[in-house]
């Protein structure tokens, strides 16, 4: 049964964004009380594409900073609104302009592609984004033989098991998710998938290499959800909870849990204000706002 005080809350989330006009975009990641009062549930791509079509004033991105950026970047007419400033993106922040623009200055003639996750001024330096859905197409379509890419390295590694004859550049030289890093007990993983035979074992691309070799997929965190939603058996370590919120009743089973949005030092030192590159905060110049009052940015 759920929390009366839940419940209450749920239901003044919904009162407001009636009064205000305004949508609700909540990602996977988020738990399951957000995802209820959400208009609509999916990964970083998935979002990106529902911000572009709204028709509310206003835009609830209930994700990290980067991702309340892009919202911002897709609807410049709009108010986001990112409530909580404190769900951060550290992998973001490891890229700084000084050191793309570095590479970009040593490297003048190779085009730039960056992961979804990270700030806008970085974006701006970019010739083009990309998310792990989509990065392996991105740079195949490009047809050049050398990228410099970032700020995922594990990300770059996925994409040169696949595009074996391009070179890629990595900006920063080991940027990683440091959620997805804990993902790297490849010994559990094994000895989960002797425990059960049936199952299949689902990593994201920000997972470790020794971890993506031992996967029987690797996918974006809305493949995992497409390929769960077909019928297959699963245990994997980046899942949603959109298949128990619609009926699926099938065991998961995590290799190890992990939060994402805040990194374990803020997480225990819950007061500190942590900086990114050049001296920004770990959430970039936009949005901007008050921690205790969320983010709100008029563009």
């Amino acid at each position: 049964m759920k929390n009366p005080d839940t419940a209450a809350l749920q239901s003044k989330i919904r009162e407001l964004k009636e009064q205000r006009n305004a949508v609700l975009l909540a990602h996977n990641y988020q738990l399951p009380e957000i995802q209820e009062v959400a208009d609509f549930v999916g990964d970083s791509l998935e979002l990106c594409r529902e911000a572009q079509r709204v028709e509310s004033e206003a835009i609830v991105f209930c994700g990290v900073d980067f991702m309340a950026q892009s919202a911002c970047i897709l609807n410049p007419d709009k108010t986001v609104i990112h409530p909580n400033t404190r769900a951060r993106c550290p992998m973001a922040a490891q890229l700084s302009v000084k050191t793309l623009v570095e590479a970009k200055n040593a490297y003048p003639s190779v085009p730039v592609v960056l992961y979804v996750n990270t700030f806008a001024e970085a974006k701006a330096e970019c010739d083009v984004t990309c998310t792990s859905a989509n990065a392996v197409e991105v740079i195949k379509r490009l047809g050049s033989k050398k990228i410099i890419f970032g700020p995922d390295w594990n990300l770059g590694y996925y994409v040169k098991k696949r595009l074996p004859d391009v070179e890629l550049i990595p900006v920063p030289d080991h940027g990683f998710c440091n959620t997805h890093r804990l993902f790297r007990d490849v010994e559990r993983a094994k000895e989960l998938k002797r425990q059960y035979s049936d199952a299949e074992l689902l990593v994201h691309p920000e997972c470790e290499p020794g971890f993506q070799e031992t996967a029987d997929s690797v996918l974006s965190t809305g493949g995992m959800y497409r390929y769960c939603d077909q019928g297959v058996h699963h245990r994997d370590g980046n899942r949603d909870d959109r298949q128990a919120s619609q009926g699926d009743t099938r065991e998961d089973l995590h290799p190890r849990g992990a939060p994402c949005g805040v990194s374990d030092y803020e997480a225990n030192h819950p007061d500190e204000h942590i900086r990114g590159p050049e001296g920004h905060g770990a959430g970039g110049d936009c949005p901007r706002g008050y921690p205790d009052q969320g983010v709100e940015t008029h563009n």
